[in-house]
C-alpha cells in the first residue's frame, strides 16, 4: 500500500500532515465530515478528498474500521 499512498499525497500535497491532524481527531465517534472540520479549525485548511483516501487505506490495511 505504500505505492498507494504515495500516489494519494502526490495528488493531494500536504495531505500527509493533514492524515496526521486527523489521526489526532479520530475518536470512534465522530464521521469524516466531523474529523475534517475539526483539522480545518485546527491548521485552516483540510482536503476531504484526501481524508477519503487516506483513510480508505487504512481501512484496507486494517488500521481503522467504519461503515
Amino acid at each position: 500500500e505504500r505505492d498507494s499512498l504515495w500516489r494519494l499525497e502526490k495528488d493531494h500535497p500536504g495531505g500527509g500532515l493533514l492524515g496526521t491532524l486527523a489521526m489526532f481527531w479520530t475518536d470512534g465517534k465522530r464521521n469524516l465530515s466531523e474529523i475534517s472540520a475539526l483539522v480545518e479549525l485546527e491548521c485552516g485548511k483540510t482536503d476531504l478528498d484526501f481524508l477519503i483516501g487516506y483513510y480508505g487505506l487504512l481501512r484496507k490495511m486494517g488500521l481503522v474500521e467504519y461503515e
